[in-house]
């Protein structure tokens, strides 16, 4: 029932995550095409320009329906089910799209099992000459493991006048976005690409075992730059933190705690074990073990549990029990 875009990976929507890495480099507003479920989108998703898709004919007709958007300057296009995308990684990549000069510059990896992607054909270590299908490739074309992951950096200029050529005589009846790079290249344009290592990067989501996996990737991100900034947690495979909370240095995580929403922990609390904590505000040196905390307040050096379940709307004050 609920679009794609709008599952959650560690507490955010998928496509706010994407719609966050784009804002991470540039100031420019977002422009999100939508479709299917574009209510629900629309009640999900807030501070972006949206344009709608009223028929879904491919990613080619889908950046056409935004062509208004589209300026001369650098233009990103990114996919709302890839929220382990990160802004370095895009930082690096229009880096290598300004220096190499390219009119469209592609996100790539290699992957072990390339089946099923447009693998990706050099004409030297950093240029494209081609895109080709699964579905298209021959023996020979089917043994490159660099895959296309739908990201790119396009010229906006070069981008427009593309889309006025792209054609759907294909068996779906679609535009494909990829044909862009093909008509590009017939210009004698300079397509490159930009290989990362990690392949979790552009890893999308299809169904809930991938949002599973995804989930857990995103988990591992955030609990390893909490430890990293003075955070202590026990054993970070059995807590659960979401992308929104916020824990500051010499804050003890003990093992089966939920922390979500607009959570904020200030220092040399502790926290668990098994204690959920939902969009609250918790003081300096506060303890909280076996309890559930929502929508509350308590203050500094107080100390609950175990087995309290402070119901939302509380505001404890400091160096009490519960």
């Amino acid at each position: 029932k609920v679009p794609k875009v709008l599952h959650k990976v560690c507490g955010t929507p998928m496509a706010e995550h994407v719609i966050n890495c784009a804002r991470e480099i540039s100031d420019t507003e977002p422009v999100v095409v939508i479709g299917h479920g574009a209510e629900q989108v629309r009640k999900e998703i807030t501070g972006v320009k949206f344009v709608m898709q009223e028929k879904q004919l491919g990613t080619g007709h889908a950046v056409m329906q935004a062509e208004k958007y589209i300026i001369d300057g650098d233009i990103l296009i990114l996919y709302g089910d890839t929220p382990l995308l990160r802004p370095e990684t895009l930082m690096e990549m229009h880096g290598m799209h300004r220096t190499e000069g390219c009119s469209a510059t592609i996100l790539t990896s290699e992957v072990d099992d390339p089946t099923g992607y447009g693998r990706i054909v050099r004409t030297g270590e950093k240029l494209v000459e081609a895109i080709v299908e699964d579905k298209d490739a021959d023996s020979r074309t089917k043994l490159i493991k660099e895959i296309n992951s739908g990201i790119y950096f396009f010229d906006g200029k070069e981008l427009r006048e593309a889309l006025r050529h792209l054609k759907n005589d294909n068996t779906q009846g679609e535009y494909y976005l990829t044909d862009v790079i093909g008509i590009m290249r017939e210009k004698g344009l300079k397509i490159g690409a930009y290989k990362i290592n990690n392949a979790e990067d552009i890893m999308g989501v299809n169904n809930r075992y991938q949002l599973s996996v995804t989930n857990r990737i995103m988990q591992s991100r955030i609990t390893k730059k909490l430890m990293l900034g003075g955070v202590t947690i026990i054993d970070p495979d059995s807590t659960y933190i979401e992308a929104s909370v916020t824990v500051e240095k010499d804050v003890t995580i003990y093992p089966g705690c939920i922390l979500e929403g607009d959570t904020v922990i200030h220092e040399d609390s502790v926290i668990g074990p098994y204690t959920r904590v939902k969009d609250g505000k918790i003081g300096r040196g506060v303890k909280i073990q076996n309890s559930v905390v929502l929508e509350s307040s308590i203050g500094e050096g107080t100390s609950v549990g175990p087995f309290a379940y402070i119901r939302p709307g509380n505001k404890i004050g400091k160096n009490a029990r519960i």
